[in-house]
């Protein structure tokens, strides 16, 4: 319905950062910033918390 035209991506430097720093604030309990509270709770209210962390609850179901 919608045409859409996809990019590949160049350099995933900035995903790669943002990962290592959601995973320091979910699961190490580092202190968020106003943006990272923000996205946080987004991925938690849009339910794609799986998504963005995926090995993590496969890990935690391991374990617990």
């Amino acid at each position: 319905m919608f045409p859409v035209r996809r990019f590949p991506e160049t350099d995933g430097t900035a995903e790669r950062e943002l990962r290592v720093r959601l995973e320091e604030l979910v699961l190490r309990h580092a202190e968020p910033d106003d943006r990272s509270a923000g996205l946080i709770a987004l991925l938690h209210g849009a339910k794609l918390h799986r998504l963005a962390f995926p090995t993590c609850l496969a890990r935690r179901s391991l374990h617990g």
